[in-house]
């Protein structure tokens, strides 16, 4: 769920993941298949539509040997239990998607963050 609805993702390696604020779309080294023809990163709004294709991420994990840098700005998840809630609809437990690793979150301004 986390990578179908988040507004902005970036994965990077260690020592090369941008500012918090000045991140872009890049899901390259989370999957080949999330990159153009000329291998540039494709559109947040491309990678939520291949993320609709439950095939796509089968047996994709999140690496502990990656940065993951998420934009989300929306009220459905309560950081707090680590839950996906959408209005009594659905109530989805996202600790199993995390692979039982931890979420840090940095909240920041964007006209003060540095």
């Amino acid at each position: 769920p986390l990578v179908a609805s988040c507004q902005l993702m970036n994965v990077s390696l260690p020592g090369r993941a941008p500012p918090m604020a000045q991140a872009q779309e890049d899901m390259r080294l989370f999957s080949p298949a999330l990159a153009d023809k000329h291998n540039r990163p494709v559109s947040a709004a491309k990678r939520k539509k291949w993320c609709d294709v439950p095939r796509n991420l089968e047996g994709i994990t999140f690496d502990t040997d990656k940065i993951y840098t998420v934009h989300i700005w929306q009220h459905f998840i309560d950081f707090a239990n680590y839950k996906l809630s959408l209005g009594g609809l659905l109530n989805m437990d996202l600790a199993p998607g995390l692979n039982g690793q931890p979420l840090q979150l940095t909240i920041c301004d964007r006209k003060v963050c540095e």
